[in-house]
């Protein structure tokens, strides 16, 4: 029994590797149970989480994003979306969601209570009323819970006196194994400030609001949390100098998506990321 069980492994190990296929085989087999990856999509937001079996993302890019965004749900063998969160409906966080609607199943799709009139946010609502889609506009903290953490979405419920665009942010925390990331969509002063109240003691990654602009209470928010690294979707060239040499003075490390996808994931080790 025990010659006859090597042997077939052999043979399979051997059929494998003759059709070049033997790291494919494995890397279906070692799935990672949690992962964020903030993609490279030029100034705008993309990150896709993967978290003991749910498949969710939030936001969405530009419109000329799909392809790439396509490209990684396939490399992460994704079929179907769980969830769908936007954080709010400028163009270059719903871009790609009209196609994201139309080319996958989608089990829901969540999005701050306000309204939309671009052509972006319409081509949207056009794509989930000839699925039978519906969006449901959060007005109250919603939690999703998993096997090993949560995700906490937090919406708006000011009136804002400024960029009210960029306030109406939703704020997402995930929560696995006990460490927290923070994504604040385009949420600026106010919005953080609001959502100061709400937040976790400590964030081990987050992700920086509206591109690298500065604010004196996201800096607040990353001192008080003690980050350990904040996610830019820009270019260093872009980012604000001030937020920079904030960034510096604390010990916090930038990542820029320009200089590649930000894959965050956790190991026996503890968190780790790298750039692609």
């Amino acid at each position: 029994m025990k010659k006859y069980l090597s042997f077939a492994l052999s043979t399979i190990l051997i059929l494998c590797t003759l059709c070049g296929c033997e790291s494919m085989a494995l890397n279906k087999i070692i799935k990672e149970n949690f992962s964020i990856d903030v993609l490279n999509t030029g100034k705008s937001d993309c990150i896709i989480i993967c978290m003991d079996g749910l498949n969710i993302v939030n936001d969405t890019a530009d419109a000329d994003d799909y392809d790439k965004i396509n490209g990684k749900l396939k490399e992460f063998g994704v079929s179907k979306i769980d969830y769908l969160i936007l954080s709010h409906y400028d163009k270059d966080h719903i871009g790609s969601a009209a196609k994201i609607v139309e080319k996958y199943r989608i089990k829901n799709i969540i999005g701050p209570d306000r309204s939309a009139k671009s052509e972006e946010a319409t081509a949207f609502k056009n794509a989930m009323k000839k699925k039978g889609y519906e969006l449901t506009p959060l007005k109250k903290d919603m939690t999703i819970k998993t096997a090993n953490g949560e995700i906490n979405l937090n919406p708006p419920s000011g009136i804002y006196d400024k960029d009210k665009e960029n306030n109406d942010s939703l704020i997402t925390t995930v929560t696995y194994k006990g460490e927290n990331f923070l994504l604040t969509g385009d949420a600026m002063k106010e919005r953080l400030e609001e959502f100061s109240e709400y937040k976790k003691d400590t964030y081990n990654i987050v992700k920086c609001p509206h591109h690298g602009d500065y604010t004196d209470a996201f800096i607040e928010l990353i001192t008080q949390t003690k980050a350990k690294a904040v996610v830019i979707t820009d270019t260093k060239e872009d980012t604000s100098k001030k937020l920079i040499e904030k960034l510096t003075q604390m010990g916090v490390k930038p990542l820029y998506t320009s200089d590649g996808d930000v894959h965050i994931t956790m190991n026996e080790k503890g968190v780790t990321f790298k750039q692609k």
